[in-house]
């Protein structure tokens, strides 16, 4: 048998171990108790988000029962209680309960524990009970224990420690015999009490957090940095160690104790009754329900939709389930594989890409720390982990996904597109210097032709017969990604060149040498380009004055072109070389 509540930190299921109970003067408490703390109201209702809602109340037989702790040992489940019952069992884990005959009136268990054979019980007036026979008799255990109020017991090997109100005990006999080994301490009231790493680990009424590497033979103190007067409950997992505060929320040693950081972030209450660990996992028991943590208690999420507004006063891990024990509601249980956290992808935006290009990475997160995967429709392209190959023009989406494990749920899908753009076209001009010029472009399909700027209406074959004289260019098409304009083209259709407006013309015309363009009277900014035949930009000039000047002297003989603009007016004009 084991003790589910003392389990040392190896174990998957260390948890806290101590005293859980409504504090002095609370309206469902008949009697005063050693309880420090004063909880939420019980009719506070937990505001925070709530996940889950498949609590299921495991109360057949112990309705309306307060239960302080929990143990177990395979489908046997021992519920200690605070309103004089004693203790309760479940051989169906849960299903149903059944109030042990104690022999013992009024009784009230503290803490539930198991070694062997041997089933432990602290409790507030009868000390250590003792039954061996799957609690159905108990016997008091209390040879050479000063006080009956037994706060909480912890196990580790053959050696059994009680903490009461009066200092630490330890009994190296099965129960048999006690001895005190606080005798050093000067605050010898005992909350709660722990065994890890074949350790000791008290809390103390007075606030002192106490640790024994030596089986109680002496004691130090773990204070540094702990912001708390009173530390109600205790887990640990390796060097890691939890405690629950009365009012400061949870803290959480990663060095053994040496120093402490306050992680409270998403816990919205912070009297935490219990704690325990099973795997990634930490659950608090608050004043507000049940919380639990994935990350080392970096982050909290409440987990409370279907469970009473109730503080949570013992946890327990058993096989592949949760146990909470509540004030006033008793047992309530709920898989553990549905314990799991929300994520979120992170997925940065794609910029676009000309068919071409070299593979590239995606860049996608999820807040888990979990890897994200990518898939995709299309076949524009090919993914192979991160890395992606360009196929085809036209515009692509991908996906990225996080499928969850134990500890978190699936993210939603976060999609980002981009475009592969077609290379930049080129263009073939035949027939030129006649009444129609033909202007072909490098691209089959996707072509959209432009003159002097703008898009010509139906212009979208290979291919576009020019029919004004101006600058023509080319555009291509894949869904909505486009390419790079071609080179303008600046062409004359024959007969059309000399019908534009006469305030702009050029001298002389051939030309040897220098080519005198007039722009007219017009202040405003012109752009002057050359041209070959062919459509080749040979020159440039841009002035807001009444003339511009080019040296074509160098130039081959034949027909070349000039294209004047000035704001929506283009004109093109057709000079000779001599």
């Amino acid at each position: 048998w084991i003790a589910a509540a003392e389990l040392p930190s190896t174990s998957p299921m260390a948890m806290s171990a101590g005293r859980r109970s409504t504090p002095m003067g609370s309206p469902l408490l008949t009697r005063p108790c050693k309880w420090p703390g004063t909880p939420m109201p019980f009719s506070s209702v937990p505001s925070a988000a709530q996940n889950g809602t498949s609590w299921v109340s495991s109360n057949s037989g112990i309705t309306n029962t307060k239960v302080i702790t929990l143990a177990a040992s395979g489908s046997n489940i021992f519920a200690g209680s605070d309103n004089g019952l004693g203790i309760f069992n479940s051989n169906n884990s849960g299903i149903s309960w059944n109030l042990l005959n104690t022999g013992f009136n009024r009784l009230t268990v503290n803490s539930v524990a198991i070694s062997g054979g041997t089933l432990f019980a602290g409790t507030t007036n009868f000390g250590v009970l003792k039954s061996q026979d799957n609690g159905n008799t108990w016997t008091a255990s209390n040879n050479g224990l000063s006080r009956p109020f037994i706060s909480s017991i912890a196990i580790t090997g053959n050696s059994i420690f009680a903490g009461s109100d009066n200092g630490i005990f330890l009994s190296s006999d099965n129960g048999a015999s006690w001895a005190d080994v606080s005798t050093s301490l000067t605050n010898k009231n005992i909350l709660s009490l722990i065994a890890y790493n074949n350790n000791i680990l008290a809390s103390t009424l007075l606030g002192d957090l106490l640790l024994s590497v030596n089986n109680g033979s002496s004691w130090t103190t773990l204070n540094t940095g702990l912001l708390s007067t009173r530390i109600l409950s205790l887990a640990s997992n390796g060097s890691n160690i939890f405690v629950g505060t009365n009012g400061l929320g949870i803290s959480i040693s990663t060095n053994n104790g040496a120093s402490w950081t306050a992680v409270n972030t998403g816990l919205s209450k912070s009297f935490i009754y219990s704690l325990a660990i099973n795997g990634n996992k930490v659950f608090a028991g608050t004043n507000g329900g049940l919380f639990f943590s994935v990350n080392n208690g970096s982050s909290w999420t409440e987990f409370n939709s279907g469970l009473p507004i109730t503080p949570v006063y013992s946890i327990l891990v058993n096989g592949n389930n949760l146990n909470v024990g509540t004030l006033a509601n008793g047992v309530w249980s709920r898989p553990l594989s549905e314990f799991k956290v929300s994520q979120a992808i992170t997925f940065n935006s794609l910029p676009d890409k000309t068919l071409g290009e070299a593979e590239f990475s995606l860049n996608a997160s999820s807040n888990s720390s979990l890897p994200v995967s990518f898939n995709t429709t299309s076949d524009k392209i090919t993914i192979a982990g991160n890395k992606i190959t360009l196929l085809k023009v036209g515009r692509v989406t991908i996906t990225a996904t996080q499928g969850g494990n134990e500890d978190y749920l699936e993210a939603t899908a976060a999609t980002q597109s981009f475009c592969i753009k077609p290379l930049k076209p080129t263009t073939i001009t035949s027939n030129i210097n006649t009444s129609t010029p033909l202007l072909t472009s490098s691209a089959t399909t996707g072509n959209q032709w432009f003159l002097n700027g703008t898009a010509i209406a139906g212009a979208t074959n290979p291919t576009y017969t020019a029919t004004q004289t101006g600058t023509y260019k080319v555009q291509v098409k894949a869904d909505d990604c486009a390419s790079e304009f071609s080179t303008e083209q600046a062409l004359v259709v024959t007969g059309i060149e000399d019908a534009a407006t006469t305030s702009i013309g050029l001298y002389p015309n051939p030309v040897t040498d220098w080519l005198t363009i007039a722009l007219g009277d017009d202040e405003a900014v012109k752009e002057v380009k050359l041209y070959s035949i062919t459509g080749q930009q040979l020159a440039v000039e841009v002035t807001t004055g009444n003339s511009v000047r080019f040296n074509v002297a160098g130039y081959d003989k034949g027909i070349y072109l000039a294209k004047v603009q000035a704001g929506e007016l283009v004109r093109v004009i057709k000079f000779a070389k001599e």
